[in-house]
This record gives C-alpha cells, structure tokens and sequence, in this order.
C-alpha cells in the first residue's frame, strides 16, 4: 500500500500557516479595538477642549492652531503612523487659497490638520455631522456642511465657503467627494473649483498616500506605518471661467496624479 506523503505533507502544511495566522489575526483585532476605544477618548477630550477655547476666543483660531493640531497628532501617534510632509514652503500661509486633495483613508484628515501649515475649514459631507457631540463640534468651529443629494443646500454651503474666504480663510476639499476603495484617483467634483474661480484665489493641489493600505475604506483595521503628503505649488485662477472649468479640473487632478507615491508608502513591520 502506498501513502501519499505529498498530500499529507501539504495539509499539514496547511494546518500550521492556519495555526500562525490565527493569533496574528486576534493580535491584530485586539490592537484595533485598543485604538477605536482610544480614538474615542482623544476625541472626547478634543470636543471638550474646543468648547473651552471658543470662550476664550470666539474666531476659533486658538481651537484650529492648538486644539485641532493636537488631536489630529494625538491620533496619529498613538495609531502608530508617520506623516512625510513635502512643500511645506509651496504657499503663502497668510493668504487664503482652495486646498484640494484626493481622499484615501480617515486618516488624510488628521493628516491636514496636525501637519498642513495653514488653517483650514473643512467642506465636509453630512454624514460627519450626525455624529453626536462631534457633528456640533463641526459647526462649532466653523466648517461646513454640505449635502450633496440636495442641489441647492450644495449651493448654499460654497456660498458659505465664499464668505469664509472672503474673511481670509482657507477652505479645504477633498476633491473626490469621497474615499477611494482602491486608491485609484476617481472623477472631481465641479463644486470646489467654481468655489475657487468665484472667489479668485488659487489651488493647491494636495497629494496624500499609503492611507489605504493603513486604514482602508469600510475596514476598522489600524496598521502602523508611513504616510505620505506632497503640498503642489498653487494653480492659479486666473483666466478661467465658469465655462472652461473643466481645463482646471484636468489640471489640478494631473498634478495631484502625479505626485501620487504609493511606491513610497512603507508598512511597518510589527517588532518583535
């Protein structure tokens, strides 16, 4: 009689990778869940701070340059992540511009707020605002809702978002509308660009990579690792219009494409 040893040896074979991944896996969903519970609590603490620092200075400058910076670092610090910045120098942090970025993973946020060298208000969707405490956090400070599915309230917040810049301030979108599953750059918005073109200031093309492969879209799963942010010399406005939009479009998302480095992106190794 004769044993099939190759069968056998691959079953086992088999039986061990299953046995190794398993505990991997449980450390993997143990570290996440410390996180979330984290995140929660450095969160907590940033809504409560923001809501002190509104008293003491109504603009909400001291909330955005202290209390935003510090819990967007605070997050990515204890998430285990590492944000390589370049063309910190690219712009005139003193004038107001359109920021615009493609959109990864949750933690491009923290990324803008706790290492981009300028303020900003957000163009954020309605979903965000639904959050308990955090959504009147939001408005608190003075970023902006919109809703998308409604045509005119969409009006109203870049409407909103033009009085903002007109005061100095800079407003930042991400130009997607929403996080890509794949990392592919999908189609922009027109929203921000007619904001942009409107307001006569230029935009800065942002580049945010490796998010994904940290925090991938639909997934609470935290690795650590290196991100990656490349701050675009501005585009400027002028001499389009309404009617050839689609040409600074084009351009601003070339730019942005361009600077994608995912090759760069590095995933940490867990120490032993």
């Amino acid at each position: 009689m004769q044993i099939n040893t190759v069968e056998s040896d691959k079953d086992d074979s088999t039986t061990r990778s299953t046995a190794q991944a398993e505990p991997q896996e449980l450390r993997r969903d143990f570290r996440s869940i410390l996180l979330i519970v984290a995140a929660i609590v450095i969160t907590g603490v940033g809504i409560v701070c923001a809501f002190v620092s509104l008293i003491f200075d109504r603009s909400a400058y001291l909330c955005h340059s202290v209390v935003a910076r510090f819990w967007a670092r605070m997050l990515l610090r204890v998430c285990g992540v590492r944000i390589d910045v370049e063309g910190e120098d690219n712009f005139d942090p003193k004038r107001p511009y359109v920021f615009m970025s493609n959109h990864q993973s949750h933690l491009d946020i923290c990324a803008i707020l706790g290492l981009l060298p300028a303020q900003v208000r957000f163009i954020a969707k309605k979903e965000l605002y639904k959050i308990p405490l955090f959504g009147l956090t939001l408005r608190a400070i003075g970023h902006i809702r919109i809703d998308r599915d409604d045509r005119d309230q969409a009006f109203a917040s870049y409407d909103r978002a033009a009085e903002q810049i007109r005061t100095g301030t800079s407003i930042f979108i991400f130009a997607e509308g929403t996080r890509s599953p794949d990392g592919t750059v999908g189609p922009f918005k027109k929203g921000g660009f007619v904001l942009a073109i409107k307001a006569g200031v230029p935009i800065v093309p942002i580049t945010i990579s490796g998010g994904r492969k940290l925090l991938p879209k639909q997934k609470l799963v935290f690795r650590k690792g290196v991100m990656k942010m490349v701050i675009g010399k501005p585009i400027d406005t002028d001499g389009y219009e309404l009617e050839n939009k689609g040409e600074l479009i084009e351009r601003v998302r070339d730019t942005i494409i361009g600077n994608l480095k995912e090759e760069e992106v590095v995933v940490l190794t867990r120490r032993r």
